[in-house]
C-alpha cells in the first residue's frame, strides 16, 4: 500500500514538473527601456489593455501577442473599436543598446491590410501614475500606452 502511495506521488510530481516550462509560457523580463532584442521579444508577449486615451486620436485600446506569432489588436477612435488578428513581426529601428531606449516597428499581418505599430517600447507616460510602473508604448498613430494585464 506505501509502495503504490509513493508512486501516485512520484507520478503527480514529475507529472507538474515537466508541465512547468511549456512553450506557451514566458519567463518574466522585468520591464526597463533600455531591453536586448530577445528580451523585448520576450517581453512584449501577452495582453496589453489601453490606461490612457489620447482625445480625438487612433489608439491601440487592447493588444495581444503570443508565442506562436499571433496577435490580436482592437483599435479605437471616438467611441468606435475596429478588431483585428494575424501574425506579427517585430523589426527595431536601431539596433538595441544599454542605455538607450529600444525602439521597435510591430506589423500585424491581416487578411485585408497590415497594421503597423510603430515607435514601440517600454516606459513610463506622464499621463499615468509612476507606481503604474513601465508601460507599452507606441508613440505614433494609432497611439498606445498600454499595461500588461496577463
Amino acid at each position: 500500500m506505501n509502495f503504490k502511495f509513493n508512486n501516485l506521488i512520484l507520478t503527480v510530481l514529475i507529472f507538474c514538473l515537466s508541465c512547468h516550462n511549456t512553450p506557451t509560457q514566458v519567463e518574466q523580463i522585468e520591464l526597463r527601456e533600455d531591453l536586448s532584442e530577445a528580451e523585448f521579444k520576450k517581453a512584449i508577449i501577452g495582453n496589453w489593455q489601453s490606461v490612457y486615451e489620447t482625445p480625438g486620436k487612433e489608439i491601440v485600446d487592447y493588444l495581444e501577442l503570443d508565442l506562436q506569432g499571433n496577435a490580436k489588436i482592437i483599435i479605437k477612435q471616438a467611441g468606435n473599436k475596429r478588431e483585428y488578428q494575424g501574425n506579427y513581426r517585430i523589426i527595431f529601428l536601431r539596433p538595441p543598446t544599454k542605455g538607450m531606449v529600444t525602439l521597435a516597428e510591430l506589423t500585424i499581418q491581416t487578411s485585408g491590410e497590415n497594421i503597423i505599430l510603430s515607435q514601440v517600447n517600454f516606459g513610463l507616460h506622464n499621463a499615468v501614475h509612476a507606481q503604474v510602473g513601465f508601460l507599452l508604448r507606441i508613440d505614433k498613430e494609432p497611439y498606445g500606452v498600454l499595461k500588461k494585464i496577463m
